[in-house]
């Protein structure tokens, strides 16, 4: 069977998105197969660090980017209870002096917009949709995934960035998702509801046992994202994480928090699920065969910082990839 690509990626998130741009910037061509009918990204807002939009400047985005993101001046952390502020941190002129780029939040979407855009400019970079990987072979120096039509497609490497539920991760372990017993409501609406009640100029985190809420303005300061994450009080029954439970979490929260809980959207929940560390994340002589990390062990971080370790992965990617065919690190 000839190859498609040198390098094929299984996920068209951000995460296979950056392993994409990774892998072309290491001079290989790529073919990117997303199972949805469309390439695109839901949810809310996420927050990047400078070593995130390093990775970023080196991909050619950093300055588009910009054109969606909002720069706090501050992060930060209040007491969910008493409003006071615990700790803060300035993201002004000597932050950026010392870490050498700025602390950006910004909606998924408009993340996940540039760096698709960004490689549809690239020659050799190929996109395939309606493709639900299933598994994967590895047979005389070359690796060949199997859709669940049956649809065979061979390369020298494959990187599962397939995510928490990855069907490539049963190629090194066989195991299931951990429950984590927490959960995650999102709302993002338009800044102009809230705007002359709360602060615009920072990231402010209400932290408390259990839970926190996360605020702060995306996309040019258009919109106003909060995330509210909390521990379940039963997750023996499938539709644990309720709003009601939600509710009881953040009673006796500070008004000015209590405030924000009726812009969360209540139809839609993510119950968090984590991973068990895996001893490899690659498979085969090379290896030719690589998770990245969000498959291979996801990141259970609640305050923003998944994403930001994401692509300092990716600038490891490109990193070994010059050095052996190993595509992910």
């Amino acid at each position: 069977m000839s190859k498609i690509s040198d390098v094929i990626v299984v996920g068209g998130g951000i995460g296979g998105l950056a392993a994409a741009l990774a892998a072309n910037d290491a001079g290989k061509s790529v073919a990117v197969f997303e199972q949805a009918p469309e390439f695109g990204e839901v949810g809310a807002g996420l927050q990047l660090a400078p070593n995130a939009l390093e990775v970023l400047d080196r991909f050619g985005v950093k300055e588009e980017i910009l054109k969606y993101a909002v720069l706090p001046k501050r992060l930060v952390l209040k007491d969910i209870y008493s409003g006071k502020e615990v700790a803060s941190l300035d993201l002004g002129e000597g932050f950026q002096k010392e870490f050498g780029q700025p602390y950006i939040v910004m909606h998924r979407s408009d993340l996940h917009r540039v760096l698709f855009e960004a490689c549809q400019k690239r020659k050799n970079i190929k996109f395939f949709t309606n493709s639900r990987i299933q598994t994967a072979e590895q047979e005389n120096g070359t690796v060949t995934i199997i859709s669940e039509k049956g649809d065979r497609y061979s390369a020298d490497a494959v990187i599962g960035a397939d995510g928490v539920k990855s069907n490539l991760r049963k190629l090194f372990v066989d195991d299931a998702p951990v429950n984590s017993e927490y959960v995650a409501y999102r709302g993002t609406i338009p800044i102009e509801e809230v705007k002359d009640q709360v602060t615009l100029d920072d990231v402010i985190m209400w932290i408390g046992p259990n839970l926190h809420l996360v605020q702060y303005p995306i996309r040019r300061g258009e919109l106003f994202n909060l995330v509210v994450v909390f521990k379940s009080y039963d997750t023996s029954v499938e539709d644990w994480g309720t709003p009601e439970e939600l509710f009881r979490r953040f009673e006796g929260a500070h008004p000015d928090a209590h405030y924000l809980l009726k812009f969360i959207n209540r139809q839609f929940k993510w119950q968090m699920f984590d991973r068990e560390p895996i001893d490899t994340w690659s498979k085969g002589g090379c290896p030719k065969s690589r998770l990245n990390r969000p498959s291979a062990q996801p990141f259970f971080l609640f305050l923003g910082y998944k994403k930001i370790v994401l692509f300092y992965r990716m600038k490891l990617t490109k990193k070994h990839s010059k050095e052996r065919t190993i595509f992910y690190e």
